[in-house]
């Protein structure tokens, strides 16, 4: 009884020594400064995030060593902007269309890039039709529609594309992001402080 009082003691030290290990990753505070472009979803994820991720990958698929440490030798030492860029055509949401701009605090630029370029989905089609009954029988007339991935609430069509951008230099405590659409010439600016 003595042993399982003491393991369960000794276990409930090591609690808070395993939760500050696996808390050691650095977190960003995100203010939205400006929102006129049409993006859903803004996230930075720093060095640190993007490093556990790939070394939790590369334990769960029981890499060697070598083949962990060359995969973690990749990670950018920026982190990565996670995007959804929506448009009304493909063309408008799709990645060569938006310019992703990081400065820090002073103006100064410290990364440009064009977004990635997606091959267009397939259509969805939505069957159309009416079913006449008339003395003689019943007759359906139907026809197939192309229809968009995703509608607004008024039936405009909204393409929808996830795009990931990684950064390869190393960014300071605070910084601003800046998603640029080209066609529209509108933009959204987030800032970015770091979490102590």
């Amino acid at each position: 009884m003595k042993i399982t009082a003491l393991f369960i003691v000794l276990l409930l030290m090591m609690i808070p020594d395993m939760a500050k290990a696996s808390d050691e990753v650095v977190r960003y505070k995100v203010t939205t400064i400006e929102d006129n472009a049409r993006v859903r979803e803004f996230v930075y994820l720093s060095y640190e995030q993007v490093y556990r991720d790939e070394q939790e990958r590369a334990q769960n698929e029981m890499l060697p060593a070598d083949q962990e440490a060359e995969r973690l030798s990749h990670v950018p030492q920026g982190g990565m902007i996670v995007v959804q860029l929506l448009g009304a055509e493909w063309r408008m949401a799709n990645g060569p269309n938006w310019t992703y701009l990081i400065v820090d605090d002073t103006g100064k630029e410290l990364f440009r890039s064009r977004g990635n370029d997606y091959a267009k989905p397939p259509p969805a089609y939505e069957t159309l039709g009416k079913v006449y009954g008339t003395g003689v029988g019943v007759y359906t007339k139907e026809r197939a529609v192309a229809t968009a991935p995703e509608e607004t609430p008024w039936g405009d069509p909204v393409y929808v594309v996830h795009d990931q951008k990684d950064i390869p230099v190393q960014l300071p405590d605070s910084f601003k992001a800046y998603i640029i659409d080209g066609i529209n010439k509108k933009r959204c600016s987030y800032a970015l402080t770091r979490i102590r």
